[in-house]
């Protein structure tokens, strides 16, 4: 897909980025040649550039545990 299908393909979706997140992502990488993530490892902490990764929230004075959609 050229990178102007790829825009007139999304452009069309409103941002609903609950449903379509984890494919713009994938179809974005495809478009500009790189590594799609990859799929998530069971300890959940050592596998990189993956959807979903549980991180701790520490700009705020109460920590908590929150996820990045991709990280």
């Amino acid at each position: 897909m050229s990178i102007d299908e790829f825009i007139i393909r999304w452009s069309a979706t409103g941002g609903t980025e609950m449903s379509n997140f984890q494919s713009f992502a994938g179809e974005l990488s495809d478009v500009h040649v790189l590594a799609r993530p990859k799929p998530a490892q069971s300890d959940g902490q050592t596998n990189h550039y993956r959807f979903e990764r549980s991180v701790t929230e520490t700009h705020t004075v109460a920590r908590g545990r929150r996820r990045t959609d991709l990280y």
